[in-house]
């Protein structure tokens, strides 16, 4: 706890007053979610290095 508090100590020495504050906005920031074309299986495929029945097939990570 003490490591913890000295740390908050050591940042609270740091000059800030010309930062400017920083504001989440006031209003949302993603896009509207509207359906738009996609690729086709073949042109998703087109690139993938190994591939199997229209998917695309990756080494096994877990036993």
């Amino acid at each position: 706890l003490g490591q913890v508090l000295g740390h908050m100590e050591a940042l609270a020495k740091i000059p800030t007053d010309n930062v400017p504050e920083v504001h989440p906005p006031d209003h949302p920031v993603l896009r509207k979610d509207v359906p738009s074309p996609s690729l086709s299986v073949e042109a998703a495929l087109s690139n993938a290095p190994a591939k199997a029945n229209d998917l695309i097939v990756v080494p096994k990570i877990v036993e």
